[in-house]
């Protein structure tokens, strides 16, 4: 069977295996911050400080793969209705509840519980990706409309005014940016994302040079962000050029994925990475849940490089178990009768 990697199609025909990988990534990203007094070999601690890329390739998929479910079905209503409720089903359902446990019950602290929920403490809590990908695909119906109306240098305008508007509040309002950045500086990517929509919709070929670009971007990464915190205009917006920059990066990093599925067999591998990639959400959440059991109450700090791996390995078991058991009680709970007849009328 011919291999065709210059193919844009190839991101919906491994669309599992990447978001399965992307959230593989950002479990590793997490467990070198959590052992990160653990001393590697320079290349696994830059690949294990590179995995916090997994979150813009997340995003970049959830772009794509959006243009799909409303091509398929023409209705925003119920886009929208399916996705809120998947993401406030866990925040409601087991987020609020462990934020109970752990502020109230544990730390006694109703203040610090309430901010916690609101989003509206200094620095956002640790689930604050899922009102990202919220927001996201609140404005997705939009952009949908204007890429049915092959209307995409207004998508592009509207990109470029959204990241003007992020350089402006990062400089007049600084403070109140840095609370908000995280989840902010992620949006350009979902948009990036929706723009390739219709491309990996038709299958369409990658030219080369796109290609190469992609993955020089993603190569150059590092020495580039080492010359780049040498200037001292540069590190006022670091944290933006950063985010935006991994963004494009992570477009390198699925080319890199692509290259990888298509060429090579890999059946093991593809396989776990497509198992992940059918419950991330639910992962998502319970591994950040065990970090904080792990810092906080465990207080497990390994000391030796064997010790470390160990419980690594062992977090990532537990997560994936815990994450499919909470993926398969959720599924149970469906949207109530009274919701589907409103999103109807």
């Amino acid at each position: 069977m011919k291999k065709d990697i210059f193919n844009w199609g190839n991101l919906s025909k491994y669309r599992n295996e990447i978001y399965g990988f992307s959230i593989f990534w950002i479990i590793i990203f997490h467990l070198f911050q959590i052992f990160k007094t653990i001393n590697f070999n320079w290349i696994s601690v830059y690949i294990c400080k590179s995995g916090n890329i997994g979150v813009e390739i997340f995003l970049l998929m959830a772009g794509i793969c959006s243009y799909f479910s409303l091509k398929k079905s023409n209705n925003k209503k119920e886009f929208l209705k399916k996705r809120i409720f998947k993401i406030l089903k866990v925040y409601i359902l087991f987020c609020v509840p462990y934020m109970i446990i752990r502020y109230i019950f544990w730390g006694h602290n109703v203040n610090a519980f309430f901010h916690e929920i609101t989003f509206s403490r200094k620095q956002l809590n640790s689930f604050w990706f899922l009102m990202c990908i919220l927001i996201c695909y609140f404005i997705y119906p939009v952009i949908y409309k204007f890429l049915n109306e092959k209307k995409y240098k207004l998508i592009i305008i509207g990109l470029g005014i959204y990241i003007l508007f992020i350089f402006i509040f990062c400089t007049y309002s600084n403070s109140l940016f840095i609370k908000y950045e995280i989840c902010l500086t992620r949006i350009p990517i979902f948009i990036v994302g929706a723009l390739l929509g219709p491309n990996v919709y038709e299958k369409k070929p990658i030219k080369q040079n796109i290609y190469i670009l992609f993955l020089l971007l993603l190569f150059s990464y590092g020495p580039l962000f080492f010359v780049l915190n040498k200037i001292s205009f540069f590190k006022i917006y670091s944290t933006i050029f950063l985010r935006i920059y991994l963004g494009l990066a992570s477009v390198g990093v699925v080319f890199v994925l692509n290259i990888i599925f298509e060429l090579f067999d890999l059946k093991i591998i593809k396989k776990f990475y497509n198992y992940l990639g059918g419950f991330t959400l639910e992962i998502y959440v319970m591994h950040i849940v065990l970090m904080h059991v792990v810092q906080e109450f465990l207080k497990i700090k390994p000391t030796k490089i064997s010790t470390t791996f160990i419980c690594d390995i062992a977090f990532i078991i537990v997560s994936i178990i815990l994450a499919k058991i909470l993926n398969i009680i959720l599924s149970h709970i469906k949207i109530p009768k009274r919701v589907k007849k409103l999103s109807k009328a």
